[in-house]
């Protein structure tokens, strides 16, 4: 009779982990940032106007500071801007970060951030949606490419989004050639 009480009682405690588990997890889902299929259509809407060179699609997809700093932008530096995107199909595209920030700056913004694959390297393709509730003005975008694949799967993800424009070509301590630009 011990045992069969000791059994009963470490299966309703089993099923009340279950239970718990599921109710974090539902919890947790709840208050995750995801973003919406809109917001994912308007930048990759944008994504290809970069690979196409559409820069009068590209100002028309934009809003706010980055509609401003992408106008003040020399033809050279929209140029070298729009060259960080390859005008090759990716192989994948995956979204590796999804985050709301609220700034004195710029308000709240919901941030994305999409990773393309090529055969050859990685296109972290940052972009801050207006407010917290769906909307899809771009606010900021920002590119940044890693060169060399391998050496970026074994590196954490970078992505910055900041209001001002800004260009950089550099070479990290791995080798890894790497060029970000942020309107």
């Amino acid at each position: 009779m011990k045992n069969f009480l000791l059994i009963v009682i470490i299966t309703f405690g089993l099923v009340g982990c279950d239970r718990i588990g599921s109710f974090i997890s539902t919890q947790i889902d709840k208050y995750t940032p995801t973003s919406s299929i809109e917001q994912d259509q308007k930048a990759a809407q944008l994504y290809r106007a970069l690979q196409l060179r559409q820069t009068k699609v590209i100002l028309s997809l934009i809003d706010g500071p980055a509609k401003v700093d992408f106008e003040k932008f020399s033809p050279e530096e929209i140029k070298t801007f729009i060259q960080l995107v390859p005008e090759q199909q990716p192989t994948s595209m995956d979204i590796i970060n999804t985050s709301k920030t609220v700034s004195t700056e710029t308000g709240k913004l919901t941030s994305v951030v999409y990773r393309y694959t090529y055969p050859d390297r990685y296109i972290d393709f940052s972009v801050a949606f207006d407010g917290h509730d769906a909307s899809e003005k771009i606010m900021i975008f920002g590119i940044y490419q890693t060169m060399d694949k391998d050496a970026a799967d074994n590196s954490e993800p970078a992505s910055v989004a900041v209001p001002e424009a800004s260009a950089v070509a550099t070479d990290t301590p791995d080798q890894t050639q790497a060029a970000k630009m942020t309107i």
